[in-house]
């Protein structure tokens, strides 16, 4: 449930447009690799260039949470995002998240566009 929060929490910062609140849920220290494989390093970083997205709006169509210690699970999220009238855009994005001090932070992540058939 904590989890689902934080996720819940990515997707409205996300869709109100504040990137760095959509990001206040990754470490400091967190890693992630764009769909470009773009390799971000801290969460000030991958802010700026999530930036990009600001108008845009993501749906996390699922999720699915795989806990490997009590406080450290693998997820696994579909999502849609959507600019304006272009098409929809979809992926699959792996994260890695642990619970520190009560609180499941983001601590690496890696996404993948899925091609258009």
């Amino acid at each position: 449930e904590q989890i689902t929060r934080a996720l819940e929490a990515f997707e409205d910062g996300w869709n109100r447009g504040d990137l760095a609140g959509a990001c206040a849920g990754f470490a400091e220290d967190a890693d992630f690799i764009s769909v470009t494989g773009r390799w971000w390093r801290g969460r000030p970083e991958i802010v700026q260039h999530l930036e990009s997205h600001r108008t845009t709006t993501l749906r996390i169509t699922s999720v699915s949470i795989r806990f490997l210690t009590s406080d450290v699970a693998v997820l696994h999220l579909t999502w849609q995002l959507r600019a304006g009238a272009g098409p929809t855009r979809r992926g699959i994005l792996t994260m890695t998240t642990r619970c520190r001090k009560g609180r499941w932070i983001f601590d690496a992540a890696q996404n993948t566009e899925l091609s258009v058939p």
